[in-house]
C-alpha cells in the first residue's frame, strides 16, 4: 500500500453520513458542560514548548509515570508519527500488525520505512504471531508497532504475549511502540487493570489521548510516554512539525483532566447501556462471527461466507440509510466495525438494518 492512495481516513472524512451512522470508535463528543463549564478564557501566551506544565504533570500522575517521560501532542495520530521518525530511519524495515489501523501503515510509507507484518489471526481472537515477530527480528526489524486494545478488533493483548513481545523486542535491541488510544475502554467496563506498555521497559513507547475514550477527538490532546532520552528526540522531532500545540486545546485538556472522573462514568454508563443491544443482536445472528467484549465502544464483526465487507457497506448506505466501516481498510475485507457509541434504540434500529441487509444478500447468495 502506497500512503499516497486514498484510504480510511479520507474515507472517514468525505463518505456521505447516513441516518445511521455506526462509523465511530470513539464515544460520541462531549460538551463543555461535561467537565465544568461552558466557556473557557484562554490565554494565547505561549507556555508550551515541549508539554504545558500543568498538563504534563495530570499525563504523568494519570499513567504513574515521571513527567520527563511525557511529551503532549496534538492527538495520538501525531503521537504516532512521531514515535516512528524517533524509532527508526528511512529504509528500516518495522514489524506491523495486520490487520492493522491504516493510518499506523501510512505513517511509515510516509516517513519512507519499510513495513513487515505479523499476523493477528481471526482464529486466535487476534493475539499476535510471537514466532512470525521473532523471525521479523532476526531479518532485522527495527521496531515493532502494535495497538492495545487492537484496531479495528477491539482485542485485548493477553499479559503474556505483550511481556514475550517485550522481549524480543529488546533483545533485537528495538523500540517497541504501542498505541493505547482505546486501552482505558479496558480498564472502565470490563474487570481488571490491563497492563501498561509504560510497565514493560525501558525500550517501550507508548502512544496515547483523550481523543476516544472520553470524547474529545476535536481538542487533539495526545501523548507519548517513554524514556526522557526518547523524548528529547520527539521533541525534536516535534520542532519541524508543529512547533508548540495550541493553547487553546491545552487548556480545554487541563480542564478535562480535572473532571476525568465525570468522564469515566460517561463512558461507563455508555457501555453499559448499549452491551445488552448490542449482545441480543449477536445472539439473533448465528451467520455472523464476533469476538469477545473487551469494553471497547465498537465491534468486528465477521460476514457470513460470501459477503464481503465493502459489498455489505455499499448497500447499507444506498438502500438502509446506515453506514458501518468496512474493515477492508484494515486488511480484514471479510468484517465490518460497527460503532456503539449511540443511543440504544439508535443503535438498535441500525443494527436491526444491518441484519435486513445481510439477509438481503443470503437471499441473493442462494437464489
Amino acid at each position: 500500500m502506497q500512503w499516497r492512495t486514498d484510504g480510511y481516513m479520507r474515507w472517514s472524512k468525505t463518505h456521505q453520513t447516513a441516518r445511521f451512522e455506526l462509523t465511530s470508535s470513539g464515544l460520541a463528543p462531549v460538551d463543555l458542560g461535561s467537565f465544568g463549564g461552558d466557556s473557557v478564557a484562554v490565554s494565547l501566551r505561549n507556555c508550551d514548548n515541549y508539554g504545558h506544565p500543568e498538563l504534563t504533570a495530570q499525563i504523568a500522575q494519570l499513567r504513574g509515570v515521571g513527567q520527563e517521560q511525557v511529551l503532549p501532542v496534538l492527538g495520538t495520530s501525531m503521537a504516532n508519527v512521531v514515535a516512528l521518525a524517533c524509532a527508526a530511519s528511512p529504509g528500516d524495515s518495522i514489524l506491523f500488525e495486520h490487520p492493522i489501523y491504516d493510518p499506523l501503515l501510512r505513517a511509515a510509507n510516509f516517513l519512507g520505512m519499510k513495513p513487515v507484518f505479523f499476523d493477528r489471526p481471526a482464529s486466535q481472537e487476534f493475539s499476535p504471531d510471537l514466532e512470525q515477530v521473532r523471525m521479523g527480528f532476526e531479518d532485522g526489524a527495527r521496531a515493532l508497532v502494535l495497538s492495545n486494545l487492537h484496531n479495528p478488533t477491539g482485542q485485548l493483548c493477553r499479559e503474556d504475549c505483550l511481556r514475550s513481545l517485550a522481549g524480543l523486542s529488546e533483545s533485537a535491541g528495538a523500540i517497541m511502540i504501542v498505541d493505547e488510544v482505546y486501552l482505558d475502554y479496558a480498564r472502565l467496563n470490563v474487570a481488571g487493570t490491563p497492563l501498561r506498555g509504560s510497565d514493560l521497559g525501558q525500550h517501550v513507547v507508548v502512544t496515547d489521548s483523550l481523543t476516544k475514550v472520553y470524547g474529545l477527538g476535536p481538542i487533539r490532546a495526545g501523548w507519548l510516554i517513554a524514556q526522557p532520552k526518547f523524548i528529547h528526540q520527539a521533541g525534536n522531532a516535534l520542532d519541524v512539525l508543529n512547533v508548540n500545540n495550541p493553547p487553546t486545546s491545552t487548556l480545554m485538556a487541563v480542564r478535562a483532566m480535572e473532571q476525568l472522573d465525570r468522564l469515566n462514568e460517561i463512558c461507563q454508563q455508555q457501555y453499559q447501556a448499549v452491551l445488552p443491544v448490542l449482545s441480543n443482536w449477536l445472539a439473533s445472528r448465528p451467520d455472523i462471527r464476533s469476538y469477545p467484549q473487551c469494553g471497547a465502544l465498537f465491534a468486528c464483526i465477521g460476514m457470513p461466507p460470501g459477503i464481503g465487507a465493502d459489498e455489505l457497506a455499499e448497500l447499507l448506505n444506498r438502500k438502509f440509510e446506515t453506514n458501518v466501516v468496512s474493515c477492508r481498510f484494515f486488511g480484514l475485507p471479510d468484517h465490518i466495525r460497527v460503532g456503539l457509541a449511540n443511543p440504544p434504540d439508535y443503535l438498535a434500529e441500525g443494527l436491526n438494518r444491518v441484519s435486513e441487509a445481510l439477509d438481503l444478500l443470503n437471499r441473493r447468495l442462494t437464489s
